[in-house]
Order: structure tokens, then sequence, then C-alpha cells
């Protein structure tokens, strides 16, 4: 039988009470002090109460309320899951977001080791579409759940994580995320403006490796606002070198590509490359970058996180500006883990290492 929403709502928060502060054979508080804790009249807890009798989450008896067995996941035992878009995720054209992926899970479980807890992971979908969402593979998400993400890609489940009241870490979320869950505890990591730090950190580390007349790539499908030409001089001036933005097709491909890095190196003669987002895709590791683009390997060369980075010489004499991801997530699986609550707030700074730490084993 279906229950009123305020009744549906205030089970959910008695279970995400219960699991959070009580252990299976715990005597509950007497119901004049749940009914403070809640909010409620006597009658609408001894309602929902019921009803967490006759689902055997509770016992009551002429002695109390008292905390069954299957309430009892979110104790010791209760997992950190982790919600991946697919089965092959590590394989997702999109480099950046396969390397996010996986550097989720090395952060969680080294939390998760910390605090010997498990870890799980959810594919959601077989087509990496959040269309196709498959809602059976949260089955064993409920009340109180600790569940970490990545982006908005996983928008459609948001309203099921406000119903079960679930504890999130959203990774890569925005600005707004607050509000769209005024009930859960949760920890937000939100991303710096990326072209802050690549005008920035990537300029100065340029200009330190010698750099005077830098080129500054980009895909030309990138957001207006991720390139803004003003900033970009700016950020020349403050740090007294020179340099030119340029785009190149979304729709080329590497050979492409780098014809277009070997002509423009041949005409503007810079001697520092700042490459924005990934033109290789699906990299061949049999194409190298220096010969196609007949860029001397001593020339300072900064590439934001992509597949490029597998290319042999890349990783001998390139770096790479990107998330700590590694880092974030482990700070966001211990605010789970640690049974904290709330809201907090982070924002990922990025870090600028030599490719080839990069290659196998992703960043720290």
């Amino acid at each position: 039988m279906a229950h009123p929403p305020k009744i549906a709502k205030l089970c959910l928060d008695l279970q995400c009470y219960i699991r959070m502060y009580s252990r299976p054979g715990d005597k509950l508080p007497a119901e004049r002090v749940l009914c403070k804790i809640m909010g409620v009249s006597s009658r609408t807890l001894g309602t929902a109460m019921r009803r967490l009798v006759d689902e055997r989450l509770i016992i009551r008896n002429t002695r109390g309320s008292f905390v069954c067995d299957a309430i009892s996941r979110a104790g010791e035992d209760d997992p950190l899951t982790l919600l991946l878009p697919c089965p092959d995720f590590s394989f997702n054209k999109d480099t950046t977001s396969a390397l996010s992926n996986q550097q989720m899970i090395r952060g969680a479980l080294a939390a998760a080791k910390k605090y010997r807890r498990r870890v799980i992971t959810i594919p959601v979908t077989d087509s990496n579409n959040p269309d196709d969402i498959n809602p059976t593979q949260l089955a064993r998400i409920d009340a109180g759940s600790m569940v970490m993400f990545q982006s908005r890609w996983y928008e459609p489940l948001f309203p099921f994580f406000r119903e079960r009241r679930c504890r999130l870490a959203f990774l890569n979320c925005g600005w707004d995320t607050p509000e769209m869950f005024p009930d859960n505890d949760c920890i937000l990591v939100t991303e710096r403006n990326y072209q802050s730090a690549l005008f920035e950190q990537g300029i100065a580390w340029l200009s330190d490796a010698g750099a005077s007349r830098i080129l500054f790539a980009v895909n030309a499908g990138l957001p207006e606002e991720e390139t803004d030409l003003t900033k970009f001089e700016d950020a020349l001036k403050r740090h007294g070198v020179k340099g030119k933005l340029m785009f190149w097709s979304r729709n080329w491909n590497f050979q492409q590509c780098t014809e277009w890095l070997k002509h423009l190196h041949a005409k503007e003669k810079f001697d520092g490359l700042l490459l924005y987002s990934d033109p290789l895709g699906y990299y061949d590791p049999e194409l190298d970058f220096y010969e196609m683009t007949g860029l001397p390997t001593g020339l300072p060369l900064l590439i934001s996180e992509s597949g490029l980075v597998n290319q042999p010489r890349i990783g001998r004499h390139a770096a790479v500006i990107h998330t700590q991801w590694s880092r974030y997530s482990r700070e966001a699986a211990e605010f789970l883990l640690s049974g904290r609550h709330g809201k907090e707030f982070v924002t990922m700074e990025y870090k600028i290492e030599p490719a080839s730490q990069y290659q196998g084993i992703g960043f720290k």
C-alpha cells in the first residue's frame, strides 16, 4: 500500500537516523524524543514506525523499539559505492573521463584501506548513455548509503539520491549543486577554472622552461568562455612573454592536427607550446608526435590530460597539467567514511608533472 509523501519521507529520515546512530539490537530513543528529533507529531511518528515494523527494520514491544539486522548495513560493513557510466569506462574515447574515473577508484581505495571498509563499483548502463541508466543496479543503495560519482552525467539519479537521503561525494560538480541536495550530507568538489590554471600555471611553467614565444593551441569545439583571448594576453604580459592563441578544427584527426602544428611552427617560430584538449582520441602508438610535427624534443611542451600522453617520446620530453583526481577523491571518500555530517565544499587545484609519470600508472 502506498504511503502519503510525508510518511514516506519520514520513514526514510528514520532509516537514515537509525543507520547513522544505531546497530542491530540497539534500543531506539523513546518516541517522544524521536518526535522532537524528527519534528513531527506522535501520531505521524507512530504511522512511520509501524511501516518500519512491517518492513522488518525495527521491532516494537512493551520494552521499546529495537533495530533489526535488516537495517544494519550502514555499520562497519556498509560499502562505499562508486558509480561508473559503463562497464568499459576505461576505454571511453573521452580520455579525460576515463582517467578521472580511474583516479576516483584509486583515491577511494586509499581511503577505504585507512578506514578498513569495502569499496564497490556499479556500472549503471551498458551503453555509456545516461538515458539508459538501469535502476536495478541501484537496488543495494538505500537510506544513508555512501555514494561517490563524477559530473552531472548522473543527473537522472539526483531525485533518487534525494529521496534516499544518500551521503554523497560529488566530484566535478557545479557551484549550484548545494541547491540540488538540501537534505543530504555531502562533499562537493568542483574544479578551479581550467582556463585560469592554463594561463597562469601553464604560461609560468613554459616561461621558466625558457620559452619566450608561446603558442596556445586549442580545440575549436571548446566553449568560448574557456578560450578568452583577453585573459590569455593579460597572462602573457604578467610573465613578460609573447604568445598566440590558435584553434584547430574539432573534426580533424591526429594527422591533420600534427600537420597544422608543423605549418604553424614553421610560420610562427614559437619556442613553447601549450596544447589544450585531446587531438588524438584513440591513439596509435606507432605514430610519433615529434616526427609528424617536426617539433624539436627540446621545445617546452605542456599538454592537458589526453591520450597524447601515451606517445612514447611525449612521456620523456613533455609535461602535463592535470587535475589531482586521486587526491581529491581520497579526501571525498574520507568525508563519507569518517561519518562527518553537513556539507563541505572543495575546489580542486591543478598540478604540472612530467608526462612520464602519467604513462601506465596515472597521477596521484
